[in-house]
């Protein structure tokens, strides 16, 4: 991460700002959101598997030996989310979190309910060819 260096022209746009907005308009021009009623749509499918399984709500609980492969397969040296946690957190906190984590995971599939932080995401444009040419997307 040391060499890594910023361009200050982008698609012959120069200076911060313009070069957000250029970054910007490329993204909006690729990513495709989901349809209008996409949300209602996953919700009712979220219901109808909930109501199916009711029935047998254990089999859907997480177990600490579930947890422990996960966490135990994360990838090391990737960069932290927004709350500054990174896998090497996990990795070597030992035990106790992870059954404090199998909990707060049952806990959100017994409720139906995810914490408002679990929604953010970063996304981190990279230059992929070190030999490119950095000033065009």
């Amino acid at each position: 991460m040391q060499n890594l260096k910023s361009t200050n022209v982008l698609n012959g746009c120069s200076g911060d700002d313009s070069v957000c907005t250029e970054f910007t308009s490329y993204c909006e021009s690729v990513f495709q959101p989901n349809t209008q009623n996409a949300d209602e749509h996953y919700k009712s499918e979220t219901l109808k598997l909930l109501r199916q399984n009711s029935a047998e709500p254990a089999s859907h609980m997480a177990d600490l030996q579930t947890i422990q492969y996960c966490v135990k397969n994360l990838k090391d040296k990737k960069a932290p989310g927004h709350d500054g946690i990174c896998s090497e957190h996990f990795k070597y906190a030992g035990t106790d979190l992870l059954v404090h984590m199998c909990l707060l995971f049952n806990a959100m599939l017994c409720h139906s309910f995810v914490p408002s932080d679990f929604c953010f995401g970063m996304i981190m444009p990279l230059l992929k060819d070190k030999h490119g040419n950095a000033s065009k997307i």
